[in-house]
């Protein structure tokens, strides 16, 4: 995949992550602070305690998106994002911008009653 289009990608998985955070648990004070990439390891553990704090107050629609962002974010960084889960086959592009956290193809996805 195009390294441009998978950071526009990565980036707007990103974005819907913190947008779900804020819908979802009411936070965007706190969240802006747990937003900023840090480098220092101290800093990341205490990212890491406030995104649990914030997960411990989503709802289960809100828990399951940031799931499927967080899945999507590992799948671009261990290079599978774009590969479909249930056939191995290519998701299409057209699909990754519409739904950046999917991992089915539309036809798997249509399949297993998804969209």
């Amino acid at each position: 995949m195009n390294p441009k289009v998978l950071t526009d990608l990565r980036d707007h998985l990103h974005r819907q992550r913190r947008a779900t955070f804020q819908a979802v648990a009411g936070a965007e004070a706190d969240f802006e602070a747990i937003a900023d990439e840090r480098e220092a390891e101290i800093e990341e553990r205490a990212q890491e305690r406030r995104d649990a704090e914030l997960y411990a107050v989503l709802d289960v629609r809100g828990k399951h998106e940031i799931d499927e962002i967080d899945r999507a974010l590992r799948r671009m960084a261990d290079g599978r994002y774009g590969e479909c889960a249930s056939c191995g086959g290519s998701i299409a592009l057209a699909r990754l911008h519409a739904v950046p956290e999917t991992s089915l193809c539309i036809r798997c996805a249509r399949r297993a009653g998804h969209q």
